[in-house]
């Protein structure tokens, strides 16, 4: 007998059936023994119940948490889809964008290759220009080295700034030799101490200008401004 609640008392199964078997006189023990297997039977159909119910409970569990993690994966996987649906533009955008800067930095070289050039033009022009006007007999220099370029070839004339012309006719001779060779022309078009030497096939300009020009295509520019 077990302790009930309020003062009343919960007979078990047990004692119910052996209760009843005693008040039918001399057959209650077969009854008891009936009514105990059928009870064991009973208590065995319902251990197997639990144990199926609870096996079918920790299946569903189990196919709960697979399909969890199964929705888990696929949504990481949307997600990532999804992801790079979206990041595809901005990739695109990131790899014109690192063109345009890459040519952003070519042109930014280049640009300041240029102007280092002609910076360094402009500066050689400056101190040549200087030097020359120091020296007297610039003219002359640019002259006799006009002529050995032209070499053999006969000179027809020699074309001279103007401010240089008397001085060069004072070295005539020696740049020339005899008077008929050629000649001496004073020229506005030629700037001071340069020169332009008139040959049979041609012309052999001996310009300052025209060297800075060529010193600036060495250095890969084609011009100077």
């Amino acid at each position: 007998m077990t302790a009930g609640v309020g003062g009343w008392e919960r007979v078990s199964f047990e004692e119910l059936v052996y209760s009843a078997g005693r008040s039918a006189g001399g057959a209650w023990a077969t009854e008891h023994e009936s009514a105990q297997s059928g009870y064991e039977s009973i208590r065995a159909a319902e251990r197997e119940a639990e144990a199926i119910i609870l096996s079918a409970r920790e299946a569903a569990q189990q196919i709960e948490r697979e399909a969890e993690r199964e929705g888990r994966a696929r949504g990481r996987q949307d997600a990532m889809d999804e992801m790079r649906r979206r990041c595809e533009p901005l990739e695109t955008l990131l790899q014109e964008t690192c063109r345009q800067v890459a040519s952003a930095r070519q042109a930014v070289i280049t640009n300041a290759e240029e102007e280092l050039v002609r910076l360094a033009v402009a500066v050689a022009e400056r101190v040549l220009r200087s030097e020359l006007g120091a020296r007297r007999d610039a003219a002359v220099q640019f002259v006799r080295a006009a002529l050995e370029v032209a070499g053999s070839r006969k000179i027809m004339a020699i074309r001279v700034n103007p401010g240089d012309y008397e001085l060069l006719m004072e070295h005539r001779g020696e740049l020339l030799g005899s008077p008929e060779s050629a000649r001496i022309i004073p020229d506005p078009a030629i700037s001071s101490w340069g020169c332009v030497v008139e040959v049979e096939s041609g012309l052999v300009d001996a310009r300052v200008e025209s060297q800075l020009h060529e010193a600036a295509r060495l250095l890969g520019r084609d011009e100077i401004s």
